[in-house]
């Protein structure tokens, strides 16, 4: 039996188009947590899954609906700037077409993010950026890079080189997929 494969196919012909979002999301989370730790920062996994992985299904929970509503959008990150220990919350995106929506994402399916002052980060194969939710919903779905963001202290040199690693990396990663 011959075991090589002749071409390569498209992800999405191997497995289901969930289970391939689901691992470009994973991916996009592991690009995420190496740059943030070369730019000099503690990373915590927080999110739902990892956090609460015992809860799964929270239709089964027996909580009210904030409470529910809160535990399923905690962000993905907690990042901590080593330097001064401040801390930020982080939840993770990916998307093909270099673009993120909030209001698709969250606001229509279940009311208002529960977290304003979180951070996302987008992660296409051309960009890594960043923005508040609250300056989404106040500003628009403009992003910024992660070097202009001033809470991330990475306008520097060294670490804007760091950034372009890790976007040429993504760009590698999900064309390539």
């Amino acid at each position: 039996m011959n075991e090589t494969i002749s071409q390569p196919k498209k992800i999405t012909a191997i497995i289901s188009t969930k289970k391939a979002n689901d691992l470009y999301g994973s991916i996009a989370e592991i690009l995420v947590v190496n740059l943030f730790q070369e730019l000099g920062f503690n990373v915590h996994r927080s999110g739902m899954e990892y956090a609460f992985p015992a809860l799964g299904n929270l239709q089964k929970l027996n909580a009210d609906k904030d409470i529910a509503n809160h535990i399923r959008h905690y962000p993905d990150f907690i990042l901590q700037r080593k330097s001064d220990k401040k801390v930020f919350l982080a939840e993770v995106k990916y998307s093909s077409k270099n673009t993120y929506r909030l209001e698709e994402q969250y606001e229509k399916q279940y009311g208002d993010y529960p977290f304003p002052g979180a951070y996302i980060i987008f992660i296409g194969k051309t960009r890594i950026v960043a923005k508040k939710v609250s300056e989404i919903k106040d500003n628009g779905n403009k992003f910024n890079l992660i070097s202009d963001i001033t809470d991330f202290e990475c306008h520097t040199a060294d670490k804007i080189k760091i950034i372009k690693k890790y976007v040429e990396l993504a760009g590698h990663i999900f064309t390539t997929l």
